[in-house]
């Protein structure tokens, strides 16, 4: 990601940030610049989503190792199944 926006930076730094003239100038770098950190965002949201996934499986272990309020304080902080939030809740 941080490849993509530095090469969105150099192009608009070289065209002095007058984003028309950037465009104008190099559009097919623009659009593959400005893709690859659409996909950088969209490969971000699925990992984020897998962990979200993962702490949905391991909630009830993480409860039994460290308690149910070690649980509903994780809860706050995170989106999770309503399943979990019922373990969490019991806390």
């Amino acid at each position: 990601m941080k490849s993509a926006s530095d090469r969105y930076y150099d192009l608009a730094k070289a065209a002095n940030f007058d984003y028309t003239k950037l465009w104008n100038d190099n559009p097919r770098d623009v659009s593959k610049a400005l893709t690859d950190a659409n996909g950088f965002a969209t490969r971000r949201a699925e990992l984020a989503a897998l962990a979200e996934g993962y702490f949905n499986s391991l909630a009830l272990a993480y409860a039994e190792q460290r308690g149910q309020a070690a649980l509903a304080e994780r809860v706050k902080t995170r989106r999770v199944t309503a399943s979990v939030q019922a373990v969490a809740s019991e806390a």
